[in-house]
């Protein structure tokens, strides 16, 4: 993994950096909820930590993480509904 695409975070036991974790595996963690759009981010080159949402290269992660959420969201609240229905 080249330096200038590894990323760290912070460990929220230990307050301990960890990583480092690419786009690919960012994106994983982004969407399994372990880390947010606030999280605080570094990488090599970067002068202090950023929340994830504030790196314009991985603001595309947050967009795609953020319709997938939605889609799965709406998915869920139809589902109940017809359960709701089905009930009636």
């Amino acid at each position: 993994m080249a330096a200038s695409n590894a990323y760290f975070t912070v460990d929220p036991a230990t307050q301990q950096p960890i990583g480092p974790y690419d786009r690919v595996s960012l994106q994983k963690l982004l969407a399994d909820g372990y880390v947010k759009k606030e999280t605080p981010l570094w990488k090599e080159g970067m002068p202090e930590w950023q929340p994830l949402a504030e790196i314009p290269e991985l603001e595309p992660l947050v967009q795609v993480t953020e319709e997938l959420h939605a889609k799965t969201s709406k998915k869920r609240t139809a589902s109940a509904c017809m359960n709701c229905i089905g009930a009636v």
